[in-house]
């Protein structure tokens, strides 16, 4: 992910760099969220305190779900961890922050900017997706008319899950066209380096 961010992005122009991704992730963690500053300091020679400045001001992320706060450079009210500290001190305010499923679907405007997320896009890609319908419905309510590409890894699923999960994606989204569908029984590592120049694109 940090050499598709960076590659091709001269250095007065990193602060561009994040401008045409969104992410939803449906995990708690922030190593997203951890991980780019770092693969800014290595691609642009920047300073670390510079790249968090960057990656907090540009990053589009959503966690759902919520996350166990959020780390100290980033803004906002929520509690703060630490990356890596296993006893933060304020471990009950941090737990406070994680939501459950029905939680979410009562978010009428938490969904309302997931969904213009997922439908203004026009490539989305599913690494890592467990495909849980009620997890498909936060992204999708009605079917997208843009007709986007749908990228999505299913590794170790099998051929019949993946049948269901290549209907399922046709039925929330619309999409028929097969042209639009790439789904691949890879590791996402291996997705994004040998798909590198289409998600580039």
């Amino acid at each position: 992910m940090g050499q598709l961010v960076t590659s091709g992005v001269p250095r007065s122009k990193v602060e561009q760099s994040l401008d045409d991704l969104s992410i939803i992730s449906f995990n708690y963690d922030r190593s997203i969220e951890h991980f780019l500053p770092y693969a800014m300091v290595v691609a642009f020679g920047m300073s670390l305190k510079e790249a968090q400045e960057i990656v907090g001001a540009k990053l589009n992320i959503i966690h759902p779900y919520g996350t166990v706060g959020r780390l100290p450079w980033q803004a906002g009210e929520m509690p703060d961890c630490e990356w890596g500290t296993e006893q933060p001190w304020n471990i009950h305010n941090l737990a406070q922050q994680i939501r459950t499923s029905s939680e979410v679907v009562r978010d009428h405007q938490g969904l309302l900017t997931i969904r213009g997320m997922v439908s203004n896009a026009k490539r989305i890609v599913f690494l890592g997706f467990g495909f849980q319908p009620q997890n498909v419905d936060i992204l999708v309510d009605y079917s997208l008319s843009h007709d986007p590409e749908l990228v999505a890894t299913v590794y170790g699923l099998s051929q019949t899950n993946r049948i269901s999960v290549t209907k399922m994606l046709k039925r929330k989204t619309g999409i028929e066209d097969d042209e639009l569908l790439l789904i691949m029984n890879a590791k996402c590592i291996d997705m994004m380096r040998d798909f590198s120049m289409l998600l580039e694109s």
